[in-house]
């Protein structure tokens, strides 16, 4: 299924790789953007990122040309939306602006015409909060860059249609990427909760002076993050090496864990001390700590104080003092611009 037209609202770096995706697809991308800056600067980076994708084998030259041809920089709103079959919203993460934002959009947009934010977190009732007709809204929610990582979020709004969320599906499976479909929406999502997770662990292992920010950063990049990169931290691979598993043992696996006593609470209680005494093996703790990362540690820890952050996201440029206090870890990809 390929649209007729697509129109990218918001030109920041994910507004921009969304277009940079469509258009080395070879579909008719417009894009706009209220700034006229951030337009020009756009117009540049589009062809920019979509040729990178050439360099990178992720297109052929001849599909991403045809493309770039057909790309549109409006100049206002409504020539970009104009016979458009898919609308993404791709603006900074504020309820206020991005609810204004779709007001104008559904005044313009077709009546067939499917509507999606690239929120990172926000909950869908909220930004779809003025919108009249539901059943055509859900999240599109892309690590960015986009046009280089193929996980996308689909988080539906409660009143999204099944039509609506198949069709968005198919969308995202013709730019080659792979969307996974939260049967509801949680704040963060999933992906946003699981990197939340990660930096939480993080930071307290840092403050506590269990290790240096330099080997933590080693400790997740060379360990969990190539190894949940090849068969997933749920895959009967990752505990059992050299053993092929496919989907189906994977979901049979997964569900006899949580029958089992791990997701009892005295299972749960286990978790910890187990992993204690796992770690224990290992040559002690480090004992010296950066004053400056504790500082930055602890200035991140209080955004993190609740199951997400939006802070610390890609999309809205601000990432959390953390992501500089534990550079280069595996999570930067979520976590920074």
């Amino acid at each position: 299924m390929i649209p007729r037209k697509v129109a990218v609202i918001g030109a920041g770096d994910i507004g921009v790789g969304w277009a940079a995706l469509c258009a080395s697809a070879g579909w008719p991308v417009a894009i706009f953007d209220l700034n006229p800056a951030t337009r020009e600067r756009a117009s540049i980076d589009v062809e920019r990122r979509t040729r990178a994708l050439v360099a990178l084998d992720r297109a052929p030259e001849s599909i991403v040309e045809r493309g770039l041809t057909e790309l549109v920089r409006a100049q206002f709103l409504s020539e970009a939306i104009q016979d458009a079959d898919w609308i993404i919203e791709a603006i900074h993460e504020d309820v206020a602006a991005k609810q204004k934002l779709l007001v104008a959009i559904e005044q313009h947009a077709g009546d067939d015409a499917l509507i999606s934010s690239s929120s990172s977190g926000l909950p869908p009732t909220e930004i779809f909060g003025r919108i009249r007709r539901l059943d055509r809204c859900l999240v599109t929610h892309p690590l960015n860059p986009p046009e280089l990582i193929p996980l996308v979020e689909v988080v539906p709004e409660g009143r999204t249609s099944a039509a609506s969320m198949n069709r968005a599906v198919e969308y995202l499976r013709s730019l080659g990427r792979f969307p996974i479909v939260l049967k509801k929406a949680i704040p963060g999502y999933v992906v946003g909760r699981i990197a939340a997770a990660v930096w939480r662990e993080c930071i307290d292992l840092v403050l506590r002076g269990v290790i240096s920010v330099d080997e933590l950063d080693r400790a997740v990049s060379l360990g969990p993050a190539i190894g949940w990169a090849a068969p997933a931290p749920t895959s009967p691979t990752t505990w059992r090496p050299g053993r092929a598993a496919s989907a189906a043992s994977r979901s049979t696996s997964w569900r006899a864990s949580r029958a089992g006593g791990n997701s009892s609470p005295t299972g749960r209680s286990s978790i910890p001390s187990s992993s204690g005494r796992w770690y224990s093996r290992s040559n002690g703790p480090t004992k010296g700590r950066s004053s400056s990362c504790a500082r930055r540690a602890t200035a991140g820890s209080a955004r993190f104080s609740g199951p997400w952050s939006r802070r610390a996201h890609h999309q809205d440029r601000n990432p959390a003092d953390v992501s500089q206090c534990c550079r280069g870890g595996a999570m930067n990809h979520v976590a920074q611009q």
